[in-house]
């Protein structure tokens, strides 16, 4: 491939669609998924063919489409319509949480609102939850991962995102949220090898540019903030994102959120690796203007950032300040009901349910805050040491 041919190339490959969408009216919505597409020159991918393509939203536990924890239906419902039409035999589903059996995952679906509205058009809801172990020759950082059977075998993967703050990525978005082709219970088999931010993100884009989704789709027509992805807010945006790139799809979702790139753990591992330039500066914006949409003030954040004083000086700073510094999970007794879908979600086994409410071993917590993630009830909070028995 000529020089001049493989920039352009480079240049398409980091386009990124910023398109205006005022509501989840099906309508509205197809509009500006076909508009995206436009933009993006990427017409090959919904024209008249054949095949599997499996639609990988946003479902991370089950939540009304009002709550914005999951993508929302009428985004994979409109998508699903475009590709059953063309011919396309279309899949959708998630692997929720540290579910893996069928019945949950139905329940799930339905609670969620996307059941109804993706069989409506043309569309199934994937209820298989057997996974499959496949080797990553060339990743960073793992070498193997169970991936969702039903996933792997599709033809194309097309990767349907929720913007959303997270509080231990402090975003949630395209790259993220392809973490959730990994099988529920072997998700905390990842954090618990991998605690960090920074080496948790390495796992991620390792699994990311495996899975090699033909597209990435951002909605943030109505996001999350706050203590994300489960537990906070919604915010009006009005706007999707697509791109080809993952990282520069997020790059684009951490400016709409009124955040730098470069704060986020996923976006600075991805510079280091080539996968984007150091400033980011090779991101290309088409359609809309993003300043229109971008979050003022900014979208408040999802959880405690690792204290400057532990991310400057680290092994060198005293056990005892690194315990008033860290950020912790706390239970809420007023919220808690002793379900215990903490302890199930701990990867570290660090929460014991004896006593019928959760209790935490902080010697044994490795704050990938999992808990806090998914409790149903909204009971468990972060707080930085100090505060953690307040």
């Amino acid at each position: 491939m000529p020089d001049s041919d493989r920039m352009n190339k480079a240049r398409d490959d980091r386009k990124v669609a910023v398109v205006a969408c005022p509501d989840y009216d099906p309508a509205h919505v197809r509009a500006a998924l076909l508009r995206a597409l436009t933009l993006l020159d990427a017409g090959d991918l919904i024209a008249p063919g054949q095949g599997s393509v499996y639609l990988k939203p946003n479902i991370v536990m089950a939540g009304p489409p009002a709550a914005a924890i999951t993508t929302h239906p009428a985004v994979v419902a409109e998508l699903a319509r475009v590709l059953s039409g063309a011919g396309y035999t279309v899949m959708a589903g998630d692997c929720p949480g540290f579910y893996s059996d069928s019945p949950s995952l139905r329940r799930i679906y339905r609670q969620s609102g996307y059941t109804e509205p993706v069989e409506a058009a043309g569309g199934h809801m994937c209820d298989d939850a057997s996974g499959v172990r496949v080797t990553l020759p060339d990743a960073a950082a793992l070498r193997e991962i169970q991936m969702a059977a039903a996933m792997r075998g599709a033809d194309r993967i097309i990767n349907i995102a929720k913007l959303k703050t997270h509080s231990l990525m402090e975003m949630t978005a395209a790259v993220k949220n392809l973490f959730g082709v990994v099988p529920g219970v072997h998700k905390a088999e990842l954090h618990a090898r991998f605690p960090r931010a920074e080496d948790f993100a390495e796992t991620l884009l390792d699994l990311c540019e495996h899975v090699g989704a033909s597209l990435h789709i951002v909605d943030a027509i109505v996001g999350m903030e706050g203590p994300g992805p489960t537990a906070g807010t919604p915010r009006f945006t009005g706007v999707l994102l697509a791109g080809r790139s993952p990282h520069a799809v997020d790059v684009a979702a951490a400016r709409l959120m009124g955040m730098k790139p470069e704060s986020m753990p996923l976006l600075r591992r991805a510079a280091a690796r080539g996968l984007l330039s150091p400033n980011f500066s090779d991101v290309v914006l088409v359609g809309d203007p993003l300043e229109r949409f971008i979050a003022d003030p900014p979208y408040k954040s999802g959880g405690l950032s690792e204290h400057f004083l532990l991310r400057t000086f680290g092994r060198l700073v005293p056990a005892r300040m690194k315990a008033l510094l860290r950020t912790q999970p706390v239970v809420l007794g007023n919220l808690c009901v002793g379900c215990g879908c903490c302890a199930r979600a701990c990867p570290a086994r660090a929460i014991d349910m004896s006593s019928g409410r959760p209790v935490i071993d902080r010697r044994s917590c490795i704050r990938c805050f999992c808990c806090q993630e998914l409790c149903p009830r909204r009971a468990v909070e972060l707080r930085r040491g100090w505060r953690a028995g307040k």
